[in-house]
Parts: C-alpha cells; structure tokens; sequence
C-alpha cells in the first residue's frame, strides 16, 4: 500500500487580482500543479447576467470560458469543438432536465 503525502496551504487571495498569480507562484517556489477555489460571483438571479459573471470569474482565474445562452446552441459548439478523448462535464443546480441534455449530447458525440 503506498501513501501520498500531500502538502496543503490556505489563503485568502482574489484572482481577480492582477497581482495574485505571481504572489502565488512566488509563495509556492513555482506553478502549482492545482487550484483549488471556491470563488463564485455575487449573483442577481438574472441567468445571462450571472453567467456572464461566472465566465468572467473562469477567465480571472485563467481559464477559457463561452457563454452561450440557448441550450440548444451550447450543445451544438460543444459538438463543434469536441474531440476523442476530452472530458464533457454537465453542471447545474435546480435543473431536472440536465441528465436527459448529457445524455443526449453524449449520444450525439459517439
């Protein structure tokens, strides 16, 4: 049986920060391998508004995000840009209808 030690920090730091990234890697000797946040977005119960927070909040953190309002057209880009191998995650709260969406686009992918 092996076991992994695992070294693990905590901060306060806001990614939105310019100065942040830099502040980490200069705090850890290097690029960490993983980031773990659970930053979110003040929301206002507007959809497009508060995806377009959450996507901001991806690109902040150096990520790449779309925003894509119709189901129908998030399903089609994710078809569009979709390759062997890549991993599609389908989240969302409140909403019974996101297992027949993956299941659908899964099969659309295959």
């Amino acid at each position: 049986t092996a076991i992994m030690m695992l070294a693990c920090m905590s901060r306060q730091m806001d990614f939105t920060d310019p100065e942040c990234p830099p502040r980490l890697i200069q705090m850890l000797g290097g690029a960490p391998d993983v980031v773990l946040s659970d930053m979110a977005p003040n929301t206002v119960g507007h959809r497009e508004t508060d995806h377009l927070r959450i996507v901001g909040l991806i690109a902040a953190a150096g990520g790449t995000a779309e925003y894509v309002p119709a189901r129908d057209d998030c399903a089609a880009r994710i078809r569009a840009i979709a390759r062997p191998g890549d991993r599609v995650v389908v989240m969302g709260a409140r909403d019974d209808t996101l297992t027949l969406f993956a299941r659908e686009l899964l099969a659309n992918l295959a």
